[in-house]
């Protein structure tokens, strides 16, 4: 029997194409899982709100084109971007030569990679994009809070609101972000906290979040477009991928055409309105920002084990202002400190870790949840678990144990002797997965830890009630452990 010859289309392909084909999700199945999964944690708020966005998604002129709103977003997003880079003197066959696409994988942030045949293909993973809106919906209410007038005045103006909220005090925001580091942590749930803003500025945190994606999906286009092939200089934590660039000249000059390519789209979105946005000049280099802090936070506050990552948020974004006019400076330089502390404080777990703190929320004016009290103290309880120490965790383990067996103990001390991967096996994890999670060749995120754990101690029969908090327990441990090289 001989394999079928190559249909002359496949032979047209290029190489990123077909890595692109391989990758493609079946979004109808992801969105039937995610379905279940918010039915499983009771929250039918979130399940009617998802309804609901189907629902407006069928009834644009878009749903006939695209398979889900996600490929639509993509797809209409990397053209602007494709389009705005042209404009910068990219030439269109370098542009037609990359492709873009996301994915839900837990082994990559955003990642551009050079194939042989001068194709390159640019991955960037569901949850930075969801994260960005994250971020556009809080830093688009304090944009839209800008009054009119000279720049100066707006300034004051700015400054004046938000004394106490964006400068002091960035609880807010770490308490929002937080919520969201802990679902994906434990349950691979993009969950998110509602926050209160007015139409005008739910609209400006939109086109912020917008401005994101575009700087991400600029930024890697920048690197194959100035053809930045080896090693692949990109947001990602990498798994068995090339390291990023330690020429800090490159990353600079990817992040700078990747901000013009974002601000000339922002002002073809804003040429084609009537009625304009608060401050909208501003919403580029806001996205830039936004774009760089939602990759650290998933690097830090997600992985386990990131590899070689991009410098750190604040150094980048400060070389990015210093290319920008002394006016953009100014406001953006206020968001900037707490964008960065709050992310700081929100992704740290560990014993340097500040647990999300369910009752401040709940009498929180600022910020609101589709899920009872009770789910909010659940969340604080499992992000507990995060933030305790070696010690404790064995301990908690071995309180465990009196009821799961011995088992649970001894795979506890096994990771503290610095046998990690033997500790998955005699919790239950099958050993090729134990040993391809102790891997320090591969990216590894917390929930997949979670996941695994949560499997197996039901396969072993642990009861129902103590499967996730020991999971998260084990996982904790087993990631301190790997962290710390032990």
């Amino acid at each position: 029997m001989t394999n079928a010859e190559p249909t002359p289309e496949a032979q047209a392909e290029t190489m990123a194409e077909r890595r692109r084909r391989a990758l493609e999700v079946n979004r109808t199945d992801q969105l039937a899982d995610m379905r279940e999964r918010l039915r499983e944690l009771g929250d039918h708020a979130s399940l009617t709100e998802l309804d609901a966005a189907m629902a407006g998604w069928q009834s644009t002129e878009w749903a006939g084109q695209y398979t889900d709103p996600l490929a639509g977003m993509l797809e209409l997003t990397t053209a602007d971007v494709k389009s705005a880079l042209r404009d910068q003197g990219i030439p269109q066959e370098r542009l037609d030569s990359v492709q873009v696409c996301t994915v839900p994988q837990d082994d990559v942030s955003a990642l551009m990679t050079p194939f042989a045949d001068r194709s390159g293909l640019v991955t960037i993973s569901d949850s930075v994009l969801s994260l960005a809106g994250q971020y556009g919906q809080y830093t688009g209410r304090g944009l839209a809070r800008l009054s009119a007038g000279p720049v100066r005045g707006r300034l004051r103006a700015f400054r004046s609101v938000t004394r106490g909220t964006l400068e002091e005090d960035p609880a807010v925001l770490t308490a929002f972000l937080r919520y969201y580091n802990v679902n994906q942590r434990v349950y691979g749930l993009s969950a998110k906290l509602g926050l209160n803003a007015s139409p005008k500025e739910a609209e400006t945190g939109s086109l912020v979040a917008l401005q994101a994606t575009r700087f991400v999906i600029g930024h890697e286009i920048a690197h194959h477009a100035l053809g930045h092939s080896s090693p692949a200089s990109a947001f990602s934590p990498g798994e068995h991928l090339p390291v990023c660039s330690p020429d800090q000249r490159r990353e600079l000059d990817a992040d700078m055409l990747a901000y013009r390519a974002t601000e000339r789209a922002a002002e073809r979105d804003f040429a084609r309105v009537t009625a304009a946005v608060p401050a909208h000049g501003f919403t580029a280099l806001l996205g830039a920002l936004v774009a760089m802090v939602a990759l650290h936070a998933t690097e830090r506050a997600l992985f386990v084990r990131c590899g070689a990552t991009h410098p750190p948020a604040r150094a980048r974004a400060t070389l990015l202002l210093d290319q920008a006019p002394p006016a953009e400076q100014q406001i953006a330089g206020l968001f900037l400190h707490p964008l960065v502390t709050a992310t700081e404080d929100a992704s740290a777990f560990g014993e340097a870790g500040r647990p999300f703190d369910w009752e401040w929320v709940a009498a929180s004016r600022e910020l609101s949840s589709s899920q009872p009290d009770s789910y909010l103290r659940a969340i604080t309880l499992l992000d507990t678990l995060q933030c305790q120490s070696r010690d404790a965790l064995i301990e908690i383990l071995e309180r465990t144990a009196l009821d799961a067996g011995v088992w649970l103990t001894d795979g506890a001390r096994l990771v503290n002797a610095g046998e990690p991967a033997a500790a998955l096996a005699l919790w239950g994890v099958p050993e090729a997965v134990a040993e391809r999670q102790c891997d320090p060749g591969r990216a590894l995120r917390f929930h997949s830890l979670v996941a695994a754990l949560r499997k197996s101690l039901t396969a072993r029969g642990m009861p129902d009630r103590a499967i996730l908090s020991t999971s998260v327990a084990a996982a904790q441990l087993t990631a301190t452990a790997l962290t710390e090289g032990r």
